[in-house]
């Protein structure tokens, strides 16, 4: 797949985005244990590989065809079938999916309502929706993918009229990804400091970039993920390493299709001839 700087292809390890991703997926998984799971927005499809290890079916449904059939060429556990389908119009039958995987898609839609509705004609009466999106108004960031990007308070005023239910977390970058509990930190506060040997202060405690819920319309308690954190620094030496070898091609492009460059090559190009023939001999 070709990257367009807002998918995630695992063969770049985009850094902290990649960190990020992966720290959802890993978070999901304990919610699938011999579960049937629909990974909505699936695209690459390796979180729906990621959660085959613990499910007992994953479908991989996404609207790019051409990110379907690369998916299904790549991944080839025999639990896997990845569908092409979109949020609003999902290739499955009512009530046959127990936990619904929904990161990072919402906000590219303006058809918040419909996304749930067909949510909630997939799920099973006692199924789970666990779903993230960046917090509009910390996330600061001008995303030319991004159609409605939804307020912490939206967004849980929009899983709360379609389920009784509502666990939210935080999800935050710092030199690892950081997933807690909104419920644990009433309790147990997570303070963070940033400074130096001269000075330090208190960062904004509720400062995040992502919001993320565990949803249910069931009766009683579901499990309860605590708070955790992915290790990263691996992803951002990557990913710093792609950056620079991309910007050191950009500026290596640049330069040899300049004037002065090809004039010189030009120039330089007997003497270059005459170099070979005398380094054979």
């Amino acid at each position: 797949m070709e990257w367009t700087g807002e998918r995630m292809i695992t063969q770049l390890r985009m850094g902290s985005g990649a960190a990020e991703h992966l720290h959802r997926y890993i978070f999901a998984s304990s919610f699938c244990k011999g579960k049937t799971v629909l990974d909505i927005a699936s695209g690459e499809g390796y979180g729906t590989d990621l959660l085959a290890s613990a499910s007992a079916k994953v479908y991989g449904v996404d609207i790019d065809n051409d990110a379907v059939i690369e998916a299904s060429q790549k991944y080839k556990k025999q639990n896997i079938q990845f569908l092409h389908g979109s949020v609003t119009s999902i290739p499955l039958e009512r009530e046959c999916i127990d936990v619904i995987i929904s990161f990072e898609t919402i906000e590219h839609l303006y058809e918040h309502e419909e996304m749930m509705s067909e949510f909630k004609r997939v799920l099973k009466k006692d199924g789970i929706l666990i779903i993230s999106t960046p917090a509009k108004e910390f996330y600061n960031k001008d995303n030319k993918f991004h159609l409605k990007e939804l307020t912490s308070q939206e967004f849980y005023n929009l899983l709360n009229n379609f389920f009784c239910q509502v666990y939210l977390y935080h999800q935050k970058h710092v030199d690892a990804s950081l997933i807690y509990s909104v419920n644990d930190r009433i309790n147990h506060p997570i303070q963070e400091f940033i400074g130096d040997f001269t000075q330090w202060n208190a960062v904004k405690e509720n400062s995040y970039t992502y919001n993320l819920a565990v949803c249910t319309n069931r009766n009683d308690s579901i499990h309860h993920a605590g708070s955790s954190f992915f290790k990263s620094e691996d992803f951002t030496k990557s990913f710093y390493q792609f950056e620079l070898d991309r910007l050191t091609k950009k500026i290596t492009n640049t330069y040899e299709s300049s004037s002065s460059y090809k004039v010189g090559k030009a120039l330089l190009s007997p003497f270059m001839s005459i170099k070979k023939m005398l380094t054979k001999k």
